[in-house]
């Protein structure tokens, strides 16, 4: 069992704007995404003074930045897969933390999702925070937080799509280091950034044989090289190739084959 902890304490008024914050959450929505399709028994937990957390400099929360997005398909997606397909549940109604302090970086964070997240590895358990990025916490085992100034666990910490592969290869027996990582066979669509929905939708082209998908954000079309499953070709809205892309999607225009086009 994997336990995921939504960060509250990592929305700290690090935002300047609106626009910020929609690429934050689109990039935490990415995440949720990936975990839900965990193959392995996984819960999601929150706090609801989440919904009351500074978000920008000008002193916005959390619930009215979430109303006011202007690409509502991505507070959409944020609900779909944090209550849907995560079925997330709020920890203070099954809290494990005791009445005492913990301590991380001089500041008293009892009450918090860090704290429950710290007493629960105590306990043995396995689960990381989820953050808001980029926020003040660190990425994977870098936080340690001290519990009544007589215990301590180092707990792990997640931000981006990188920091939660390197959070896969601390546990291998889980099953969960990602198919770039293994090697061996092409990975299936559904393995690879193509299944967030958020930021890719399905087309009716192919190339190769291999289902061409749609970035919303850029136009730009993805789809698995044929040949050996390790990065994406990629083409322009004109449908002309214009390079490569590692299977987390940064685009290599070095690689782009002159005169290509799609279909």
């Amino acid at each position: 069992m994997i336990e995921a902890f939504l960060n509250e304490q990592s929305l700290h008024a690090q935002y300047t704007d609106l626009a910020q914050f929609t690429e934050a959450l689109i990039q935490l929505n990415r995440l949720l995404l990936r975990i839900s399709e965990f193959h392995v028994d996984k819960r999601a937990f929150f706090d609801r003074r989440l919904y009351s957390s500074t978000v920008t400099e000008r002193g916005q929360i959390f619930s009215s930045c979430l109303d006011n997005l202007r690409d509502k398909s991505v507070r959409f997606q944020f609900k779909i897969v944090l209550w849907n397909r995560l079925d997330v549940t709020e920890w203070r109604s099954e809290t494990q933390q005791e009445e005492c302090s913990y301590t991380l970086n001089s500041e008293d964070v009892a009450g918090t999702s860090v704290a429950e997240l710290t007493e629960r590895s105590i306990q043995g358990k396995v689960g990381f925070l989820l953050n808001f990025s980029p926020s003040k916490f660190p990425a994977v085992r870098c936080i340690v937080v001290e519990k009544a100034a007589v215990q301590s666990a180092t707990i792990d910490s997640v931000n981006t799509d990188r920091d939660l592969d390197d959070w896969c290869q601390l546990y291998p027996e889980l099953g969960l280091i990602r198919y770039e990582q293994l090697g061996g066979r092409v990975p299936l669509n559904r393995e690879t950034i193509l299944a967030d929905r958020g930021r890719f939708e399905r087309t009716n082209l192919r190339n190769q044989g291999k289902v061409v998908y749609l970035e919303r954000k850029t136009n730009y079309f993805f789809a698995i090289d044929n040949s050996h499953g390790t990065h994406f070709e990629v083409f322009n809205a004109n449908k002309q190739h214009i390079g490569t892309a590692d299977l987390r999607g940064v685009l290599d225009r070095t690689r782009a084959a002159r005169g290509r086009k799609l279909g």
